[in-house]
This record gives structure tokens, sequence and C-alpha cells, in this order.
């Protein structure tokens, strides 16, 4: 049997458990992920490379706020690039104010996208 071609995730959380659990995750949660509490913790690189060998996932996007990035997030990007890339996402309501915070960041951790 041949294997499956690996698999690019665009928007892996990491950091769930930065974020609590607000009325709005816990209904994504029952509604579209049907996960279990498990969802709202942070992930380890360790356990997180484990997870994507076994079910061949080569690379991840992982997103963080550029007003004010977890530095969790950013340590997946920094310790492992080949497999870790790094999205931003930013409310554009900010003005030019938003758009210098997103290019501040960007000059020290390279990302591959903006979320807007």
């Amino acid at each position: 049997m041949s294997k499956r071609p690996a698999a690019i995730d665009c928007w892996f959380n990491v950091n769930m458990g930065e974020y609590g659990t607000p009325d709005y995750l816990v209904e994504a949660r029952r509604k579209l992920f049907g996960a279990d509490e498990e969802l709202y913790r942070d992930y380890t690189i360790e356990e997180t490379l484990e997870l994507f060998d076994r079910i061949n996932i080569e690379r991840a996007i992982v997103t963080t706020g550029a007003a004010s990035p977890s530095a969790h997030v950013l340590s997946f990007v920094e310790k492992c690039p080949e497999r870790f890339a790094l999205g931003l996402h930013l409310d554009p309501r900010g003005g030019a104010h938003k758009a210098r915070e997103l290019k501040a960041l960007v000059a020290n951790h390279p990302a591959v996208l903006a979320r807007v």
C-alpha cells in the first residue's frame, strides 16, 4: 500500500490554553470540532511533532496576534522552522497603527501570512 502524501495544516493552534474557555470557543468546540476538553490546552513542540509524524503532516502554520504575540507560538517557529511557519492575525480597525505592529513583528519573525 502506498503512503499518503504529506499534508500541510494551514492553521494549527498550539496555544489554546492561553485563551481560556470563552463561550464562543466552547460553542465552536461543540458544534464544529466535536472535540473534548483537551482542545483548551497548550501543546508542546515534542508532542506536536510526534502527532504530525504519526498522521503525516509535513508542516503547519501556527498563528498568533501581531499586537501581542504569544511567546509559546513563536517558540515553535524559532525551534523548528522546517516544520512550523508563522501566521499572524490583526484587527484592521486599528488602522496604520496595527499595520506598524505587524511590520515590526515580521522584521524579527518572518511570517508566511497575515489574517486580517
